[in-house]
């Protein structure tokens, strides 16, 4: 699997503290880089999901 560096991954959204870099790395795969400010609440964004947790598979 190719290595990728957070720095060298292409932003994909970016604002208040947030910070999101998202890449293709082929086979179906993509790596992401998410830096989310201190004390952030992601339960609003996984609710109604399988389980209220985000069903992708996650390495690293």
């Amino acid at each position: 699997m190719p290595a990728r560096k957070r720095d060298e991954t292409p932003v994909a959204l970016e604002g208040g503290g947030l910070d999101i870099r998202v890449e293709e790395i082929g086979g179906g795969l993509s790596v992401g880089f998410f830096h989310l400010p201190e004390g952030t609440d992601m339960a609003p964004a996984l609710t109604g999901l399988p389980g209220d947790m985000c069903p992708c598979p996650h390495w690293g």
